[in-house]
Formats: structure tokens, sequence, C-alpha cells
């Protein structure tokens, strides 16, 4: 927002969306490489638990407030 008050909108807008897609090609490299070198039953052991880690604990954060 800060850069949007003070320059002009259309860089702010191209710059937001170069980062955003450069981050994305970034994760979507590492991911692969990722997924290529672990065995199959360790990236879905890995996924599988993070998903009932975040789960449970968007639950609390939901319950709690």
């Amino acid at each position: 927002m800060t850069l949007a008050a003070r320059h002009r909108a259309t860089p702010v807008i191209f710059g937001a969306i170069a980062a955003f897609s450069l981050l994305n090609i970034l994760a979507v490299i590492f991911g692969v490489g990722i997924a290529t070198w672990l065995p199959d039953y360790l990236v879905a052991g890995s996924v599988s638990f993070l998903f009932a880690v975040c789960s449970i604990w968007l639950s609390v954060f939901i319950l709690l407030f």
C-alpha cells in the first residue's frame, strides 16, 4: 500500500505480479525437486501430517477467537 500511495499504480501492480510469479515458479521447481528426490510414501506422509497439524491449529484458533 505504501508503494501504491507513493508511485503510479501500473508499475506497482506489474512489480507485484512479477514477484508473485517468480515466487510461485521457485516453489514449483523446489516442490518438483523434493517430490522426485524423496520416495512417494514419505511425501504423502509428510503432506498428510502437515495437513492434520494445520487443520487442528486452525480449528483451535477459530474456537479461541
